[in-house]
């Protein structure tokens, strides 16, 4: 066996998923930033043109966007940017406040010296980023320090599906940074200090009241760009959240 040669095809196969990777990793933050808007239109020879890659590769990448629920594909008129679906937005809402209330107590419990430094140490450079005006860097802190709670509650798979659904929050949170980084940052200051004293039920209720406010900031956004809203259903929208939603709703 050890006379074997190797055939070369993994090598190949990795460069190929980084690529997919970078596509979507690049698309992904145009479409976030507005820098592709809600009803712009997508060709994928464009796309590789400009990226310089083969066609596959973006191909690939907006089959992954599309399931996040940020293009929208269409046969006979092509593929576009979704419009931000109030809807949506309310299922992620509902879906992150009933597994982060959940995940955030539990952590509560779970924590330690080295896990409450990582979120301080997150806290930290979300101060920086809101002194800095650094939206994007701001944005990807926010989700760090929610993804280090799933992780220290024993989690973090949890995250894996909350991503999956909410790609509409995201566009709405990074067009109100300018109002809502810094409330955000207090609150999650707030959160933080639930934990460092392991009281599960005020982290529980400091997570609930954090993640309500998205409520109040999809107004803000609609009186700024009432032009990126609308109420499409995207490829990726799981219908599973409507029916459980609604459930909750009758039997509240």
């Amino acid at each position: 066996m050890a006379g074997l040669k190797p055939t070369g095809k993994r090598p190949k196969r990795r460069a190929r998923t980084s690529t997919v990777a970078d596509v979507f990793r690049i698309l992904h933050t145009r479409i976030l930033t507005m820098e592709l808007p809600p009803g712009h239109q997508m060709s994928e020879a464009e796309i590789a043109r400009d990226l310089g890659v083969s066609r596959q590769p973006v191909r690939d990448a907006v089959y992954r966007l599309a399931q996040l629920g940020l293009l929208v594909v269409r046969p006979q008129s092509g593929t576009h940017v979704s419009t931000i679906s109030t809807a949506a937005v309310e299922r992620a809402r509902f879906l992150r406040t009933a597994i982060e209330t959940e995940t955030v107590r539990e952590a509560a419990a779970k924590l330690d010296a080295a896990g409450l430094a990582r979120l301080s140490a997150l806290i930290d450079a979300q101060q920086k980023a809101v002194d800095a005006g650094d939206h994007a860097e701001f944005h990807q802190l926010d989700d760090a320090f929610h993804l280090e709670i799933c992780h220290a509650a024993g989690r973090g798979f949890s995250w894996d599906r909350i991503a999956e659904q909410k790609a509409h929050m995201d566009r709405v949170r990074v067009l109100t940074l300018d109002v809502g980084k810094a409330r955000a940052l207090a609150e999650h200051r707030t959160i933080l200090a639930a934990l460092e004293a392991g009281d599960g039920a005020l982290a529980e209720r400091s997570m609930r009241a954090h993640l309500a406010q998205i409520t109040a900031l999809v107004e803000v956004a609609r009186s700024t760009r009432p032009d990126a809203f609308g109420e499409e259903t995207p490829r990726g929208h799981d219908p599973s959240i409507d029916k459980v939603s609604a459930a909750v709703s009758r039997a509240t």
